[in-house]
């Protein structure tokens, strides 16, 4: 509605709203009851919505067309649903795999057993090799969330191993770790490497070369010890060994041990031999 007014300074229009039609250029007489002749009205109603494998926590879903209705060009608007994952009790998620804590007894550890466990997709069972140690990591492949973007991967869930130690005990499962022990403390001395031959330890090496230092402060041992010459030689006199020999062949010993390198045996008794043949006096 346009409305014109002549002024000292001039002609003034002014344009305003119909105040019936309010602009529409349509009045309505027989307006309805439930919308009051908006044409739209309030209501609620519940719908199903798919919810993709693999969403997170957090995502906005877009619903087309289920927004309010924009009067001008009679469009319907969009829908947005903020989504919340709850998480499910002793399973939490990294990504696209998923974490729980499983306890094992100390005895299943030493063991092994076949534990019952809870997943996405209900009770399964997981294999807890023997020496599993505490705070070792098990995993069940593919039990993991799908990837939104690729569908046909999937992550693991992984489980952290917690070993349940007792502190009472009978004195009969008292009595039998200390036998326990006591097994294992006589083989580990008596381990044997994977060539076969036993190794000494540094302490039986360093009391070997303090027990040397007696002998010659004794003078009971190697006072009257010699060995032959080489066949180079031809010569049939006999060579008296001292006592810094047999040292220096200690030494040796001790500083392989040290490297950890292990000799075979034989070779650590030809190498002895050869020395006291006099192959290193040449």
């Amino acid at each position: 509605m346009v409305k014109t007014e002549k002024t000292p300074f001039g002609i003034a229009s002014q344009v305003s709203s119909c105040p019936k039609c309010s602009g529409n250029g349509k009045v309505i007489t027989d307006a309805c009851r439930r919308c009051n002749g908006h044409g739209q009205i309030k209501s609620k109603r519940s719908m199903r919505v798919v919810i993709p494998p693999g969403v997170s926590d957090g995502v906005f879903m877009r619903l087309r067309g289920e927004g309010s209705i924009d009067k001008t060009r009679s469009i319907a608007g969009d829908l947005f649903l903020a989504i919340h994952v709850e998480e499910e009790h002793g399973i939490s998620r990294d990504g696209l795999n998923l974490c729980s804590k499983v306890e094992v007894d100390y005895t299943e550890a030493i063991l092994g057993t076949v534990t019952k466990v809870k997943t996405v997709e209900g009770i399964k069972d997981l294999k807890i090799p023997p020496g599993c140690q505490p705070g070792d990591t098990l995993k069940i492949e593919n039990m993991g969330v799908p990837n939104m973007s690729k569908p046909h991967e999937r992550g693991d869930h992984h489980f952290f191993v917690n070993v349940r130690i007792p502190k009472n005990i009978s004195n009969e499962e008292r009595d039998l770790l200390k036998a326990l022990a006591s097994i294992r403390t006589t083989s580990m001395e008596h381990s044997v490497p994977s060539d076969g031959y036993p190794q000494r330890s540094a302490s039986n090496l360093w009391k070997s070369v303090k027990n040397i230092f007696r002998q010659k402060q004794s003078g009971e041992r190697f006072a009257s010890m010699n060995a032959e010459t080489p066949a180079l030689a031809h010569s049939s006199n006999l060579l008296p060994v001292s006592v810094s020999a047999i040292l220096f062949i200690a030494c040796i010993m001790a500083l392989v041990k040290t490297t950890q390198c292990t000799f075979h045996k034989k070779k650590a008794t030809d190498m002895t031999q050869s020395f006291l043949q006099g192959k290193y006096y040449q």
